[in-house]
């Protein structure tokens, strides 16, 4: 019980470590975006790279730091806190369109949180890889 309960206080950290990885990403992102832009015709995926490496940031930060602080943390409950976060946020997201009339439907930030949970449970089931 001890395990799970740390390993819950300790997910707190998620929260401002996410937004610094994503605000990290977002401020890399368009130089890596005038790179690919060369070689991708397709502008959706130059305009996709910064919120992808933004949440990519967000969750490998986020997983490592949890990963470290408490070596020994219960997944599921390290993933509770997250979980919840990422699920407020993704449903914004989603339901921001059905109350606005369908024009501010934000599909970046949609691939960012959910890039962002991904590489955080993907990172702390696989701490060694």
């Amino acid at each position: 019980m001890k395990r799970i309960l740390l390993s819950i206080i300790v997910s707190v950290i998620f929260i401002p470590l996410a937004l610094i990885g994503q605000a990290i990403g977002i401020f890399i992102g368009p130089i890596a975006a005038n790179i690919f832009e060369v070689w991708f015709a397709a502008s959706f995926v130059v305009e996709l790279i910064p919120y992808a490496i933004g949440g990519y940031f967000g969750g490998y930060i986020s997983a490592l730091a949890v990963s470290k602080i408490y070596k020994s943390f219960h997944l599921i409950a390290a993933m509770i806190i997250p979980s919840i976060t990422i699920a407020l946020s993704l449903s914004g997201n989603i339901l921001l369109p059905f109350f606005s009339g369908f024009q501010n439907f934000d599909i970046y930030a949609t691939i960012s949180n959910a890039l962002l949970i991904i590489v955080y449970f993907y990172i702390l089931k696989n701490p060694n890889k």
